[in-house]
């Protein structure tokens, strides 16, 4: 898998627009892009230290509860919006 640097600017921007309380993320839907394609970058943000939650995958679900960005995924929130992504 490519990185996606648009995808991971989104997951940024959702994770921070969201009232992330203890229940996390309400939503991991990205118009325009697979559900395993949005997983596996939330995966690597995660891994990553980019944000926190918790990963419930199973062998048959991908399911990511994202509660919110870490100080590293703030940085990089704020590179992404400084840089012209193409």
């Amino acid at each position: 898998m490519k990185r996606d640097w648009e995808l991971i600017k989104k997951i940024l921007v959702m994770v921070e627009a969201s009232d992330v309380s203890a229940n996390g993320v309400k939503s991991t839907s990205i118009t325009g892009y697979d559900h395993g394609l949005v997983c596996a970058h939330i995966s690597l943000l995660q891994e990553n230290s980019y944000i926190e939650g918790h990963d419930y995958s199973s062998s048959s679900l991908d399911y990511y509860q994202v509660t919110g960005l870490t100080w590293k995924g703030y940085d990089l929130l704020d590179t992404l919006r400084d840089q012209s992504l193409t």
